[in-house]
């Protein structure tokens, strides 16, 4: 069913210190990956456009805006529980690198050997 899913692919170029700012980050949630949690109760605030920030607890958008935020790379005029995925490349310099099916990107990216980041 994933693979079937629509998805936007999008690239940012940033600085160095910015860029192992992001790494550290994720690291960091990574290694405490048993404290974070989904933030379902957030996407309902979502709907109705009132935040419920939960301790320790992420949807998808607000978690990439998080991780954006604490590297310095957006300033978001509203609360970050709040932000939606189609508003996520609006908030910085983000270029499209694929939009499409997520099998038709994984086919592309075996057929070119795009090299993916470490």
């Amino acid at each position: 069913m994933f693979m079937q899913a629509d998805c936007a692919i999008y690239s940012l170029s940033v600085r160095e210190e910015q860029f192992y700012k992001l790494k550290s980050c994720i690291q960091e949630i990574a290694a405490r990956k048993e404290r974070y949690h989904y933030n379902l109760l957030g996407i309902f605030g979502v709907m109705l456009n009132m935040p419920i920030k939960r301790k320790n607890a992420f949807f998808c958008s607000q978690f990439v805006a998080s991780i954006l935020k604490q590297g310095d790379l957006i300033r978001p005029e509203k609360d970050l529980s709040l932000i939606q995925p189609h508003e996520l490349p609006f908030l910085a310099d983000f270029q499209l690198v694929y939009e499409g099916r997520v099998k038709d990107y994984s086919h592309k990216i075996m057929r070119e050997r795009v090299p993916i980041p470490q």
